[in-house]
């Protein structure tokens, strides 16, 4: 909900048009990660798999959060309560990793000691002196974040349904 309502407010605030933000689109630096086979019954092995792909896709975004966090505070166009939910997205993230230790260290402890997190590459567009460069860098972290976090969560509740058996 509360990334929805950022990339909303952020579009109305900050769009001409329609289209205006269509050359920002780049592909996500998370794209690479691939989601492993649901449709496949699952051995006790076979979840440190899924394990892995969602903390590979958690702990890709921490240095994007923590720069665009700084990036708002930098602007004079953000308002706080935006600033405030990239604050909060940031926390979640955390406390989520924090839970996926847990989870994990159940299977296998060495899959958050060892992350093969993807690189992110735009922090140049987001502290380009370029206003639009840089307004692009967030719009596409703003669109990417929201499409692995709802990877995430659809991947967690199938983990979780599989785990428990009622499926």
């Amino acid at each position: 909900y509360f990334l929805n309502f950022s990339f909303s407010f952020y579009e109305a605030r900050f769009s001409e048009d329609p289209f205006y933000f269509m050359p920002a689109i780049h592909m996500c630096h998370t794209a690479n990660i691939i989601a492993p086979d649901i449709d496949k019954p699952l051995s006790k092995v076979e979840h440190t798999d899924d394990l892995t792909f969602m903390v590979r896709l958690l702990y890709s975004w921490n240095e994007p959060l923590f720069h665009l966090s700084r990036k708002t505070y930098q602007l004079n166009e953000f308002s706080a309560h935006f600033r405030n939910e990239i604050k909060h997205i940031t926390r979640q993230s955390k406390k989520l990793q924090k839970v996926m230790e847990t989870v994990t260290s159940q299977f296998d402890p060495e899959i958050t000691k060892n992350v093969d997190y993807a690189v992110w590459t735009g922090l140049p567009s987001l502290q380009s002196t370029n206003e639009q460069t840089s307004l692009f860098a967030i719009y596409n972290l703003l669109r990417c974040l929201s499409w692995d976090l709802n990877r995430i969560d659809g991947y967690l509740k199938w983990f979780l349904c599989v785990l428990g058996g009622e499926c």
